[in-house]
């Protein structure tokens, strides 16, 4: 799971530019909107996990090391599907 996270990082990294201009005020970033939103995307996020899991438990009735390999899958498709722009 680690090598994933950090390739798909390195990735998304080294294909990146920098366009960054000085501001001329102070920036002011709105703390309690990005926390919101990371709540409201988080949530989503276990929905998402804990509905699929559910439906590998209850309605294709796989044991607990499948349960482990769907977990696994459905974190990774998680999270590659939050990074397609």
């Amino acid at each position: 799971m680690v090598i994933v996270m950090i390739t798909g990082k390195l990735l998304a990294m080294t294909i990146t530019t920098d366009q960054v201009r000085p501001s001329e005020t102070p920036n002011y970033w709105q703390v309690g909107r990005i926390t919101a939103v990371g709540v409201i995307l988080g949530s989503c996020f276990l929905s998402f996990c804990t509905a699929i899991l559910t439906f590998g438990k209850f309605r294709m009735g796989l044991g607990m090391e499948d349960l482990r390999t769907l977990s696994v899958v459905a974190v990774v498709f998680g999270v590659q599907a939050k990074n397609v722009r």
